[in-house]
């Protein structure tokens, strides 16, 4: 996200955005991917109550990313199947 932008929870309405479409296409869980160089990511995604699931290296041994994942079902919905 351009410098300009941050801080305006763009991020937070797209993920909000992403939960809910994953939700009515009967999805359980919404996962993303986030460069551990990047901390501030890591840090909103998790306030969000998303977890790592699994860290994978850059093959050029660069950086590390983590795979994070939410479970989006409603708990009302899987008590009536």
């Amino acid at each position: 996200m351009l410098p300009a932008h941050r801080g305006q929870g763009i991020a937070r309405v797209l993920l909000a955005y992403f939960e809910e479409f994953a939700r009515r296409s009967t999805l359980r869980e919404v996962r993303l991917e986030a460069r551990l160089s990047l901390p501030r990511n890591v840090a909103l995604h998790q306030a969000l109550g998303y977890h790592i699931r699994s860290l994978h290296p850059y093959p050029e041994g660069t950086d590390t990313w983590a795979q994070l994942a939410k479970l989006v079902t409603d708990a009302r919905a899987d008590n009536l199947a």
